[in-house]
């Protein structure tokens, strides 16, 4: 009976523990989600800037040899 009693007790013990470490686990899950959504969201943004900085020197290119022509 004793025996039972410990084993009991050990089960709840590793019962709660389990519990505890599958919220642990969401909360993981979540933030990872939270971070590749972020991480995706932010390499989006940097092919969009680095899109608009090609553009951008190509203008300065066009500008820079129209007064170049000019200049001649």
């Amino acid at each position: 009976l004793h025996d039972s009693d410990n084993l009991g007790e050990k089960l709840k013990q590793v019962t709660q523990e389990n519990t505890a470490l599958q919220a642990k686990l969401v909360g993981a899950q979540r933030e990872l989600q939270v971070e590749l959504a972020t991480n995706n969201t932010l390499a989006k943004e940097l092919a969009s800037v680095q899109d608009d900085n090609i553009k951008v020197k190509e203008e300065l290119f066009f500008y820079k040899n129209m007064l170049g022509k000019r200049s001649k």
